[in-house]
């Protein structure tokens, strides 16, 4: 399997993204591919954008502020091919303003692995989404039966800092946004 980790930064990080980046060259099973991505897009537009450059079957979306354990892509893969799933998760550990590990039944943290043919079905993340994208993208892949396979062990390793980009949107308008998506999928006017 060709995985592509697709690394999304912005200026004044360099230090944090030479963490993220060496943390992906340090992997006990090495990417096909590394994609940096950069530019003032929206978060979702620039994923998207990563994702339709690079030639995997699957790729890790990971943000410069945050790290993978030197095993991520070697267990990870190996879920997904022997649970024959289309999104592979991992516990995250946070570290930074605030420490702890954090663990997921249904929906993995937005840095898994993805099959891009799944992203593709679905049509890849909805660019109007500015918070929360990551949800949205998994519960439209649950919609269209893909399977979710999650490690319980903390694989990613989750920077807390006052300058996430989960901090820095408007939740109550991207919550609002995607129930009216999922009724109107529901009531089957899309």
């Amino acid at each position: 399997m060709k995985v592509s980790v697709i690394i999304l930064t912005i200026d004044g990080r360099e230090e944090m993204l030479k963490e993220a980046f060496n943390s992906v060259c340090n992997q006990t099973v090495k990417p096909y591919e590394i994609i940096i991505i950069t530019g003032k897009e929206g978060v979702r537009k620039k994923w998207n954008k990563g994702i339709v450059k690079s030639e995997g079957d699957a790729f890790i979306p990971l943000c410069d502020d945050d790290k993978l354990d030197k095993t991520y892509i070697e267990k990870t893969t190996g879920v997904m091919k022997d649970k024959k799933a289309d999104i592979v998760g991992t516990a995250l550990e946070t570290f930074g303003i605030e420490s702890g590990i954090h663990r997921f039944n249904e929906t993995p943290p937005g840095t898994s692995l993805i099959k891009k043919s799944i992203w593709k079905k679905v049509g890849g993340y909805d660019e109007n989404i500015g918070v929360g994208g990551d949800s949205d993208l998994f519960e439209m892949c649950k919609r269209v039966n893909a399977k979710i396979e999650i490690i319980p062990e903390p694989l990613l390793k989750y920077r807390q800092h006052k300058n996430n980009w989960s901090k820095s949107g408007d939740w109550e308008e991207s919550n609002k946004y995607r129930k009216n998506k999922y009724e109107n999928i529901n009531n089957n006017t899309i």
